[in-house]
C-alpha cells in the first residue's frame, strides 16, 4: 500500500503590485481570484502601458504595504521618499495595455494629499485588474 503524498507550504507571499517587491504571510485568506489582495494593484505610465520588471527592474525593489482594509497603499523603496495613495474602490475606468495586449482596468488609487512624488518609479495611475476581489 502506497502512502498519500503529502505537501507542505513552507512559506507564502503576496504581491499587491504586479512587479513590486512581495509581503511573506503567516496565513492566507482567499477569494474567487486568488490571496486577497495578491496582484490587486499594477503600475501603469501615463499612456496607460503597463510597468513591469520586464522594462523596470528597479520595481522589485519597491516594498509595497497595504492597510488591512486595504484602503491605503504605501510604497517605499531605499533612498526615497514614500509615496502613500488612497484607494478608491469605485474608480473610473481606465484603458491600459498589458504586455501589448489592450485592456482595461479601474482606476483604483491616486497619491493622497502629502504623498511624495520623489520615488522614481512613482505611477501616473494605480489600476485594480477587473478580475481582482477585495481591495
Amino acid at each position: 500500500m502506497s502512502a498519500t503524498p503529502t505537501a507542505r507550504v513552507s512559506s507564502l507571499a503576496v504581491y499587491p503590485v504586479k512587479g513590486c517587491a512581495g509581503l511573506p504571510l503567516g496565513t492566507a485568506e482567499f477569494t474567487s481570484a486568488g490571496i486577497t489582495h495578491d496582484r490587486s494593484f499594477m503600475v501603469v505610465d501615463d499612456s496607460g502601458d503597463f510597468r513591469s520588471q520586464r522594462r523596470d527592474p528597479h520595481m522589485a525593489r519597491i516594498v509595497p504595504d497595504l492597510t488591512p482594509d486595504g484602503s491605503r497603499l504605501v510604497l517605499s523603496t531605499e533612498g526615497f521618499s514614500p509615496v502613500k495613495v488612497d484607494v478608491d474602490p469605485e474608480g473610473p475606468r481606465l484603458d491600459v495595455t498589458v504586455h501589448n495586449n489592450p485592456s482595461w482596468a479601474w482606476t483604483r488609487a491616486t497619491r493622497s494629499p502629502g504623498g511624495s512624488p520623489s520615488c522614481s518609479a512613482a505611477p501616473a495611475a494605480w489600476s485594480g485588474s477587473p478580475t481582482t476581489t477585495g481591495a
